[in-house]
């Protein structure tokens, strides 16, 4: 919204604090392939509907065929790699390719982890569930707070 020349700024106003959750950017978290298959079990295990539970079970399965793929080239690559050793061609050290294969590893496993987190807290927020539930009347807020305050002032004095 654009201010004219004869608004004046409200000091008053509550500023806009910036938070952590500001961000929405998934953080890499680094996990290894064991703690990413333990918690997507651990997702699906806790979903509270069918439809959660099969998207976790979609991304999971999708994990894995990707591995699977990824594995059937690496065999392919692993033969030639060995067939170029035998005739004494030009090739990249071993260890550089398997650098190269974990790297790859762990930006699929960081992709995954971040589709999951999407999915997980599209259909699971605590927000989403405090609106759902059933909330008492205001005016029970405000007689729960004066019984609690009387009860203070009672036990001070």
């Amino acid at each position: 919204m654009k201010k004219t020349p004869d608004q004046k700024d409200d000091l008053l106003a509550p500023t806009q604090i910036p938070s952590s959750n500001d961000n929405k950017e998934i953080e890499k978290v680094g996990l290894t392939d064991y703690q990413l298959r333990n918690r997507l079990d651990m997702i699906n295990r806790y979903s509270r509907t069918p439809e959660e539970s099969f998207g976790i079970q979609k991304i999971e399965k999708e994990y894995i065929e990707e591995l699977n793929k990824r594995e059937n080239l690496r065999e392919k690559v692993a033969l030639n790699y060995s067939m170029s050793v035998e005739k004494g061609l030009l090739r990249a050290p071993y260890e550089q390719i398997k650098l190269g294969y974990e790297t790859q590893d762990q930006k699929l496993r960081d992709d995954i982890t971040a589709k999951a987190k999407v999915h997980y807290n599209a259909n699971n927020s605590l927000s989403k569930d405090f609106k759902e539930s059933k909330q008492p009347e205001p005016s029970l807020f405000k007689h729960n707070f004066d019984k609690a305050r009387n009860h203070i002032y009672r036990d001070e004095k």
